[in-house]
């Protein structure tokens, strides 16, 4: 669909052909690429289809100084054609064209320090999130529709990712069968690499690619590495959501006793611990924690099936009630229960 961004009426031609009116283009970046150039000959285009008649310019007004640059669409008019004819081959095929890539979380916390050059000088095996850098090339594809070399890499990566998110699907982040990927990885690179981009938009795709090279494929060789900042980002949506409670200024102090609970809290969460339960047990180690809970059910399961095994009772952690003697007492004659 075309967006004209304005019309400039001029005198009439000679030739009932052509058309008086001459489209124009906003564009706020001062270089003007072929992307730009093809988009103003789709305007022509667009207008020619629906009045008959084929402007003879267009005008593509760029950069702060608003310099004009003048453009014949005929040109141009010729690959617009092209590519608008398997545009056409596409939408009108039985079956939808396969994704480029799968779908991605439509925002993220963690994204302006996603690819942060920071990052890069710690020396450590890093792994950049592939979910941020799948939507930056949907973003430049957006941008760019018409670059056939854009597209192609586009496709490329996505037929090399698709069978990798396949595979942690069906087996889960583990080395041992996602190694089988990387000569996948090399071949994608020795394709890309070994091209000669004319595309600037391409070319700066290749610069990303081959920059991070040693950091987009990490968790193909290590276990349960995550390809993706989602884990990450989800524990971090608690302590986002302080902000919203609060309302105001938080204390230093504050801020360190919420984190805590934070931390207990998510490692109760995936661990499949219920919080209040392992606060109320006094317990300061979780792994602790479930193998006594483990060692409770096993004892309620003996007295279940009629075992002479006494079940621990959380009141009485020796076990005497169980046992037919009176539970133990302090020298005030208090009885002893664990909370």
């Amino acid at each position: 669909m075309s967006n004209i961004h304005a019309l400039e009426r001029g005198p009439a031609p000679t030739q009932k052909r052509h058309s008086p009116y001459a489209p124009i283009r906003f564009v706020p970046f001062d270089k003007i690429s072929k992307h730009h150039k093809l988009m103003l000959a789709f305007d022509a285009y667009v207008l020619w289809k629906a009045s008959g008649q084929m402007p003879i310019k267009g005008m593509i007004i760029h950069g702060l100084q608003h310099t004009t640059l003048g453009l014949k669409p005929d040109a141009w008019i010729h690959e617009v054609e092209s590519l608008v004819g398997k545009l056409r081959a596409l939408l009108t095929e039985g079956t939808p064209p396969d994704l480029v890539l799968i779908e991605h979380c439509s925002e993220c916390i963690f994204e302006p320090c996603c690819f942060y050059s920071a990052y890069d000088s710690m020396d450590c095996p890093q792994q950049k999130c592939l979910i941020h850098l799948m939507r930056d090339l949907n973003d430049d594809m957006l941008k760019s529709p018409y670059d056939d070399e854009l597209r192609q890499i586009v496709q490329q990566f996505g037929e090399l990712l698709r069978p990798i998110v396949d595979t942690i699907d069906r087996r889960g982040l583990k080395m041992h069968f996602l190694n089988k990927h990387l000569s996948d990885v090399k071949r994608f690179y020795k394709w890309l690499l070994t091209r000669q981009w004319q595309s600037e938009v391409a070319g700066k795709c290749r610069q990303r690619f081959e920059k991070n090279r040693k950091k987009l494929f990490t968790f193909l060789s290590y276990d349960g590495v995550p390809w993706n900042n989602n884990n990450a980002e989800h524990a971090m949506k608690a302590f986002a959501a302080l902000r919203d409670v609060i309302e105001g200024p938080a204390t230093p102090s504050g801020i360190e006793d919420y984190l805590i609970l934070l931390s207990v809290s998510e490692t109760c969460r995936y661990k499949n611990v219920d919080f209040l339960e392992f606060l109320c047990s006094r317990e300061k180690d979780i792994n602790a924690f479930l193998r006594r809970r483990g060692r409770a059910m096993v004892t309620e399961g003996h007295r279940r099936t009629g075992s002479k095994a006494a079940p621990l009772d959380c009141h009485d952690p020796d076990g005497a009630i169980a046992r037919g003697r009176p539970p133990a007492r302090d020298k005030g004659g208090t009885m002893k229960v664990s909370v």
